[in-house]
């Protein structure tokens, strides 16, 4: 009987020890590069939804922040073996630059979105969103008042800025302390 349940033990440890047939066995790395691209697809997808500009921009930034972690992951643990992850990788992340750059679109700052726009096209994946935004900054920079998202009152907000700019802070009617 004893040699029976040693013999069960032994059976049952070796089939929980060897993966079931046709099931690939994952790393500890695998499995901490999609938690990191799941969370920041997630992120993404809140992104997406919020109309506010700081929130979105601040939603993509911690979303690139877990992508990053997931592509650091892949390209040191696992260079190269899982193919189909890095391209999730990549697509997330040039999704989340996108909504990056268009919130800096979105709040006219141009260079910044310019940056970040050059840093999603750079992928070797084509992303025809990247390349309409590029347009879209390169338009808002041929116009210089950044569109009609601003409104009126931030165009006119801008003008003054621009006529004052030469004159000192005291005589502008500003204080120096917020």
């Amino acid at each position: 009987m004893k040699t029976l349940i040693a013999i069960t033990g032994s059976v049952l440890s070796l089939a929980l020890a060897v993966p079931a047939f046709g099931a690939e066995a994952t790393s500890p790395h695998h499995n901490r590069a999609e938690k990191y691209l799941r969370a920041g697809t997630q992120v993404l997808a809140r992104a997406a939804k919020v109309d506010d500009t700081s929130s979105r921009l601040s939603l993509a930034k911690r979303a690139l922040t877990s992508l990053h972690r997931a592509k650091a992951i892949q390209h040191v643990h696992l260079n190269g073996t899982a193919g189909d992850l890095k391209a999730s990788i990549e697509t997330a992340l040039i999704r989340a630059l996108n909504v990056k750059a268009r919130a800096y679109l979105d709040r006219g700052a141009l260079k910044r979105a310019k940056l970040v726009n050059q840093a999603a096209l750079a992928f070797t994946t084509p992303n025809m969103a990247a390349l309409k935004l590029r347009s879209d900054i390169a338009k808002a920079e041929a116009t210089d008042l950044y569109e009609a998202v601003n409104g009126r009152v931030g165009i006119d907000r801008v003008r003054e800025r621009r006529s004052q700019a030469g004159a000192p802070v005291r005589e502008r009617g500003l204080s120096r302390r917020r």
